[in-house]
């Protein structure tokens, strides 16, 4: 059996896109929150505006192979 994975995924952006990507968030990822392995996700804004990495992503996963088949399937292009 695999072990769980905690994903941490640093976003970097211009200040004004920060609210827009905050927005859209839910729908990118929605196609996920019904995969096989997925646990959840907390999106995270930072209170520096200038921080390098204004939003955070933790996501948590049963599997890197649960997560490994999920990312192929929504969100990899061809």
């Amino acid at each position: 059996m695999s072990e769980p994975l905690v994903l941490v995924n640093l976003f970097s952006m211009p200040a004004e896109l920060v609210d827009d990507f905050i927005g859209g968030w839910e729908a990118s990822i929605a196609a996920a929150k019904d995969a096989p392995g997925f646990r959840g996700t907390r999106l995270h804004r930072c209170l520096d505006p200038d921080a390098p990495y204004p939003v955070v992503n933790i996501a948590r996963w049963d599997s890197v192979e649960d997560w490994q088949a999920a990312f192929n399937k929504y969100f990899s292009h061809p």
